[in-house]
């Protein structure tokens, strides 16, 4: 069963786009999108999270880890609201977004498990 790829084709479906239009939308070819769903293979971590931000939901649901399609805001603890301070600042500098309000609850979850698939690859590393 295929999980991520018959998720992904379900939302471009829903998008209205074929393989071809994805394929050009993430830099990627139209055989690597229709593998996805044929052969079962994964993007690279880089095109899973502008996926999971696109399609407006997070990378846990579309590789079958959750079942929540879209999930609410984010609430964040005291502890890491400096870090997010900071972390907007530098998406509103490096233009990534134009304000405020292009945050979206899916951008944030995609940031933020897009810092969880870091943290462990590095817990990886130092094993």
């Amino acid at each position: 069963m295929n999980i991520f790829g018959n998720r992904v084709d379900i939302l471009r479906k829903e998008h209205n786009l074929n393989q071809a239009e994805l394929a050009k939308k993430f830099g990627v070819t139209k055989s690597a999108v229709s593998n996805w769903k044929c052969l079962g293979k994964q993007p690279s971590q880089e095109t899973l999270i502008g996926l999971a931000s696109f399609f407006e939901t997070s990378v846990d649901y579309l590789v079958g880890k959750s079942d929540i399609r879209k999930e609410g805001p984010v609430v964040i603890e005291k502890s890491t609201e400096s870090f997010a301070i900071k972390l907007i600042e530098g998406l509103l500098k490096s233009n990534t977004i134009k304000s405020v309000e292009d945050i979206t609850p899916a951008l944030i979850n995609t940031i933020i498990t897009s810092l969880r698939m870091d943290a462990m690859n590095k817990k990886k590393d130092q094993v």
